[in-house]
């Protein structure tokens, strides 16, 4: 890739000492500098679609470093979705906020997933309509084909792997759906070269039984599905990774002294095929709430841990206040975690919505295209963070999903409110977030510049009207430009042509106009006919019951 960038800057840069080195080539102007000119730009371009080609090669090719946390852009696996008829036997979950019944009134979900690649064994039938009448069918994670298709998006945009979230522990047997949805993350961390780590989500647990559950759990794991034997399961300062999510965070459950217990048991307690450097996503709020700032022993039990990594969503909602969050937290945050002598994880996130499940604002954090993901990244990095935490992957109920989405509203059910990637105004593919993701990846790796601006320009939505021409009388229409289908705010020259022994009288329509050549503007889809009467008695004219043509002498 080197020697093709090198290539490509050395022919780009080669110039004629002489005065005519800008020279334009045009017909009049052929020589042999203009010519050599001409064949250096060719290279250039050929120097610069290889470099292109070959990153991409690269990005498939490699096998993610299995033994550390530094450097890598990992996102948040929630894989909690099921589907009626998926073999989990729980009929619809997070889908819906019913089991039996996918109808709009019980939709949960505000981001819509592009689903356009899935097969027909992978999507199961709903109650919801495409604009075409079509039935709307949604995935399960509990299919491994689906969850290795995600692994395969991550691996073809350079993303590293995910946190696979565990729920209401302890989960027990090969087939518990909890269980099937890790094992289908182990199996597409393996096929496709990523990573994958557990991290126990605490907000539903029993808070009487918190700490053994999670033992029991992580040990049947080792034991049993024998997580950790998998070389795709990341390691970090020479011990598997484990995290704990929502340790003093509110409404959930644990104390101070169980979140303790949990850390030590993880770090030096625990028998040695068990232990792990332990990650704690904590609560990341401002003011007395702020973890360094909660009563004792919280500080300290957030200072024993391997990794922190608070929680920023809805922390802030636009490149402002993200800012400013950097500026009164996160720096701070990085103070007192090198103090500490652990490592700090930034939770960087796309946008927020979650309309359908809290009745909240529609599209309550925008995602401006991309600006405010791309604004959070480089702030991270350039504090100091050498890693990431991509918030989510798979959320669709928060809106803050990383993969594939709808790109257009047109293409989501046509019952109640989706979230969809041109909300913002712009015209996106449906991979635009995992793109901007292995550009973030990259950043933080150094393998691109460290810049504020986002390095890929969205689109904006480009609106197109179309043009409707019809004759009464005999003549012809010419357009300019010509065509039929116009973008928004096009001016189009309209030209009427009478045949001979004809004449033009007027314009109807959306186009009011007694001049033969006129122009209207393209702001919504035009209807225009243009009229024509006899200037000769052999100059047909139909008959449409009234006189349209003034009195003219034949």
């Amino acid at each position: 890739m080197k020697y093709y960038v090198a290539l490509f800057i050395q022919c780009y840069i080669i110039k004629y000492k002489k005065g005519d080195e800008g020279m334009l080539c045009t017909r009049a102007n052929k020589n042999s500098k203009c010519t050599k000119w001409l064949l250096l730009k060719v290279v250039a371009f050929i120097c610069l679609s290889l470099w292109i080609m070959d990153s991409r090669l690269n990005a498939q090719d490699t096998v993610v470093d299995a033994t550390t946390l530094y450097g890598k852009y990992m996102c948040g696996y929630q894989g909690w979705f099921r589907a009626n008829g998926d073999g989990a036997n729980q009929g619809w979950v997070h889908w819906f906020s019913s089991s039996t019944d996918p109808s709009v009134s019980n939709v949960r979900i505000d981001l819509f997933p592009d689903l356009r690649e899935l097969d027909a064994d992978e999507l199961f039938n709903t109650n919801l309509h495409y604009r075409d009448g079509s039935t709307v069918k949604l995935y399960s994670p509990y299919i491994e084909k689906t969850v290795v298709r995600h692994f395969k998006w991550m691996k073809e945009n350079d993303i590293d792997g995910v946190w696979v979230q565990r729920f209401t522990t302890p989960h027990i047997g090969l087939t518990d759906p909890t269980n099937r949805v890790l094992m289908n993350c182990r199996k597409g961390a393996e096929t496709y070269g990523r990573v994958f780590v557990v991290m126990y989500d605490i907000s539903n647990n029993k808070a009487a039984t918190l700490v053994d559950d999670i033992k029991n759990d992580w040990m049947h794991l080792v034991d049993v599905i024998k997580i950790t034997e998998s070389p795709r399961y990341l390691r970090h300062k020479g011990k598997p990774l484990v995290s704990i999510w929502g340790f003093g965070c509110s409404g959930r459950p644990g104390t101070a002294a169980e979140a303790a217990t949990l850390v030590n048991w993880f770090k030096k307690d625990a028998p040695a095929k068990y232990q792990a450097t332990f990650m704690g996503g904590i609560n990341g709020s401002t003011g007395t709430t702020h973890w360094s700032l909660q009563p004792e022993p919280w500080p300290s039990v957030y200072r024993s841990m391997d990794i922190i990594s608070p929680w920023t969503i809805g922390r802030y909602s636009d490149t402002t206040s993200a800012d400013g969050w950097r500026e009164n937290q996160m720096v701070p945050d990085m103070v007192e975690a090198r103090k500490a002598g652990i490592d700090y994880l930034p939770v960087i996130f796309p946008g927020f919505s979650w309309h359908n499940m809290k009745d909240g604002p529609e599209n309550q954090i925008p995602r401006m295209g991309g600006r405010f993901f791309w604004r959070q990244a480089y702030n991270a990095i350039d504090c100091g963070a050498n890693m990431l935490y991509g918030a989510m992957f798979d959320e669709v109920d928060e809106g803050t999903a990383m993969y594939k989405i709808c790109p257009r509203r047109s293409m989501a059910p046509v019952e109640g409110y989706w979230l969809t990637l041109d909300a913002d105004g712009y015209d996106l593919p449906s991979d635009w977030y995992l793109q901007l993701s292995g550009l973030a990846k990259k950043m933080l790796n150094k393998q691109i510049p460290l810049t504020k601006t986002m390095p890929l320009v969205p689109p904006p939505i480009v609106t197109k009207y179309g043009l409707r021409t019809g004759i009464l009388g005999e003549g012809q229409i010419q357009t300019e430009p010509s065509g039929t289908t116009f973008v928004e705010g096009t001016e189009v020259k309209l030209t009427a042509i009478p045949n001979s022994n004809c004449a033009f009288y007027d314009w109807l329509g959306d186009l009011n106009s007694k001049n033969a050549i006129d122009r209207l503007v393209m702001n919504g889809d035009k209807n225009v006919l243009a009229t024509f009467y006899p200037s000769r008695l052999h100059c047909y004219y139909p008959t449409y019951g009234f006189l349209r043509w003034p009195l003219v002498s034949l």
